[in-house]
């Protein structure tokens, strides 16, 4: 993925088109988010489970960083959650595509804020929060390629996803089941 990654980037810079760098860059970050997953899966001692809490801090910081943005304080409340590896690489590009919305959408035009980010188990229900404190979604806001990927991905590992006015701002809740 690492290597898919570098030529798709190789290959960007050759474009001429800001709509299609813009496509492809998000096409990376997708490659990226499943490089982390693949990454913790690999460096782990135990690859039949995943702790999907290591990765909310991971991907957090990662897809912040890359954004290349200084004016957004991340803050994190994470537990470890584990879960079996096979659902990492659909909750890596949940995770990505949530936070890369807050970042792109809550946080547009250059607009600081706090970008808060908190994963949680009570018993066998897991619960990620993704939560900006922008200007918050407009209620028809239904539509775009992540939402549908989250939507997706979300009925994929079993789980359920909202998203709601966080006054300000907007709040993106993952809850799923995890095995006993």
């Amino acid at each position: 993925l690492t290597m898919i990654g570098s030529l798709l980037r190789l290959q960007s810079k050759a474009l001429q088109d800001p709509a299609l760098v813009e496509t492809l860059t998000s096409m990376l970050e997708r490659v990226d988010a499943l490089a982390t997953v693949h990454r913790r899966l690999y460096q782990s001692d135990d690859i039949t489970r995943f702790d999907v809490g290591a990765l909310v801090e991971t991907m957090s910081r990662d897809v912040l960083g890359a954004s290349g943005r200084d004016n957004i304080r991340l803050d994190l409340d994470v537990t470890s959650i584990l879960v079996p590896s096979g659902q990492g690489s659909a909750l890596g590009l949940i995770l990505n595509e949530a936070i890369t919305n807050a970042i792109k959408h809550g946080f547009a035009e250059n607009r600081a804020g706090v970008l808060k980010v908190t994963a949680s188990q009570d018993g066998n229900a897991a619960q990620i929060v993704i939560e900006d404190d922008g200007h918050g979604l407009a209620p028809d806001a239904v539509s775009g390629l992540g939402r549908t990927l989250i939507a997706r991905l979300s009925k994929q590992v079993g789980g359920k996803v909202t998203w709601e006015p966080a006054h300000p701002g907007t709040r993106v809740t993952l809850t799923f089941q995890t095995p006993d």
